[in-house]
């Protein structure tokens, strides 16, 4: 007999399959084409072509296949999950098509063959030879309906046992095929004479039911493997979706919590500029204070030098009275003439100061002892003064230079804490509230830079004091040239000021001037070991002339402080 005439699948082909000239060009692709992949093709990426869409794929979206019916001799190729797909679905409708068609009977495959095998045969001989064979075949079968009858129950209970399950195992399908057909084969062989024919007819049967079993395993393969890509999609898929909402919750989390640090870095900035304000405002009002102070004593010192003045003025008049009532008599206290007079307003101001006997002996009898000790007394006193003021300028000019220094650190400060302020807040979440608050605070930059403005009251203030220490250094120089003039032998030198380009260099002049006059080394016969007599300096005279120095030194560190 011959075998099955269904047609087998493997000869019709795939449709939808494009020719390699219609392919993309792996060359000139960088991204995986194949739906959302979009993988980014590297030096050392593999790519490769699907081999019936033709799009390039990256080694992750591309799958093995194990062959395109009717293409490259049907040898495995490399096609995309789409694509495989539609191989399956349309393997599928090939093979249900396949099934649906009608077999043909065992007794007709048999007439068929007969007339192929005697064409010559007559007409009679073909009508009556089916009508025989099927009598026979009918008396067979009833005269053996007793052991066919349960072989063929049996059957269908096994078939109908093995088709309710879901998961049939196309293995032992095919084994209980094999089993049952072997059975009906012994009995039909055991019970029937012609043993030729029925064997043939087993091997028919055996032969279909491995060709259906063939056809089952197929479909039952092609369907597995699309139902596991397309779970694996769909799981795949699924874990995409439950893991955006936890990225995007944490995403969310992370912006809150990045706002709340910038609105506390914000109240932190806030704060600081508040406390630095406060600080200012105290520098301010401690500087004012100061300032005023400073004033004071500005015109403290003012108003003595004036009165200074006045009185020097007034002593000269007595000693020009005084000269003109004694008849120009020239002595070694009252002076050689008007003009050294003019010179000596303190010590006629310590001869004016004592009792009235007392001055006219000193003028008149020329007593050097009464003039000395009277002399010394006022030297002494305001000495003391001086030393008094200059501690006084020195306490002041140290705490302006402190507060100076202490303001212009809290001005530096404040502008680089607005400054952070206004860059955290336009980096922040809520920068417009911080903006508002920023250009209506009273402690902005703007008006920080406003108020601290520079510093003309204190200027002012200092060059005052500078100028009220310029002249009581130039009256103390004064009187210590008059003193060395005096003392001169011949003594009518005139007096000489230094020239310097500022007030300092002046003073470090004098200073060296004064040193050069009362030190011991000095040029002047005044500084020598011995007065215009011969007689040497007493312990008074000597300490006298120190104080002199250390009092005049003073007052050099007084001008390069407010200078």
């Amino acid at each position: 007999m011959a075998a099955s005439t269904s047609p087998p699948t493997g000869n019709v082909s795939i449709i939808g399959v494009l020719p390699q000239t219609e392919w993309q060009s792996p060359s000139r692709t960088k991204y995986c084409q194949y739906q959302d992949c979009g993988a980014k093709f590297g030096l050392f990426s593999s790519k490769t072509n699907c081999r019936r869409c033709g799009i390039v794929l990256c080694s992750k979206c591309a799958c093995n296949f194990s062959c395109i019916s009717g293409h490259y001799d049907d040898k495995p190729q490399i096609v995309c999950l789409t694509c495989l797909e539609h191989i399956e679905r349309q393997k599928m409708m090939m093979n249900r098509a396949a099934a649906m068609k009608t077999e043909w009977s065992p007794q007709q495959r048999q007439d068929k063959n007969d007339n192929v095998s005697a064409p010559s045969g007559i007409q009679h001989d073909r009508e009556i030879r089916p009508l025989e064979k099927e009598k026979c075949v009918y008396q067979q079968t009833e005269e053996e309906p007793e052991q066919t009858k349960d072989v063929f129950l049996k059957t269908s209970e096994e078939i109908e046992k093995r088709g309710n399950k879901r998961n049939v195992n196309p293995n032992n399908v095919e084994e209980i095929h094999n089993k049952i057909t072997t059975e009906i084969g012994e009995k039909i062989v055991s019970s029937n004479p012609n043993e030729k024919e029925r064997q043939n007819t087993v091997n028919l049967i055996k032969k279909d039911i491995h060709t259906e079993t063939l056809h089952h395993n197929d479909k039952h393969a092609g369907k597995d493997d699309v139902t596991r890509i397309i779970g694996s999609s769909s799981n795949e898929k699924k874990r995409t979706l439950q893991e955006k909402p936890a990225t995007t919750k944490a995403l969310i989390d992370e912006l809150f919590r990045e706002s709340d640090e910038l609105q506390e870095q914000v109240r932190e900035s806030r704060e600081e500029q508040a406390r630095l304000g406060a600080q200012l405002q105290q520098s301010n009002d401690g500087r004012d204070s100061l300032c005023d102070q400073l004033r004071a004593d500005a015109d403290a010192l003012r108003a003595r030098v004036v009165e200074l003045g006045r009185e020097r003025d007034e002593l000269q008049e007595q000693v020009r009275d005084s000269c003109k009532n004694g008849g120009g008599t020239k002595n070694n206290v009252c002076y050689s003439s008007v003009d050294g007079l003019d010179c000596r307003p303190l010590e006629l101001l310590a001869a004016n100061s004592v009792p009235d006997g007392c001055s006219v002996l000193s003028v008149k009898c020329g007593s050097p002892d009464l003039s000395i000790d009277v002399r010394e007394k006022k030297l002494m006193d305001r000495m003391a003064l001086v030393r008094l003021r200059e501690k006084k300028l020195l306490a002041v000019a140290r705490k302006l230079r402190a507060k100076n220094d202490e303001l212009n650190e809290l001005e530096l400060k404040l502008v680089l804490s607005v400054k952070s302020c206004e860059a955290k807040v336009k980096d922040g979440s809520c920068c417009s509230v911080a903006v508002r608050d920023a250009s209506t605070s009273p402690l902005c930059l703007t008006d920080v830079t406003t108020e601290i403005s520079p510093h003309s009251t204190f200027d002012s203030t200092q060059l005052e004091l500078l100028c009220a220490t310029e002249a009581y250094r130039d009256l103390f120089y004064q009187n210590i040239l008059e003193d060395a003039v005096t003392a001169e032998v011949g003594g009518a030198t005139g007096i000489q000021y230094p020239v310097g380009e500022t007030a300092l260099e002046r003073t470090l002049q004098m200073s060296q001037e004064v040193e050069c006059l009362l030190g011991d080394n000095g040029n002047s016969t005044s500084v020598g070991p011995c007065d215009v007599n011969g007689s040497p300096f007493s312990d008074e005279e000597k300490k006298l002339r120190e104080r002199k120095i250390q009092a005049f030194r003073r007052l050099e560190k007084a001008m390069e402080a407010l200078s």
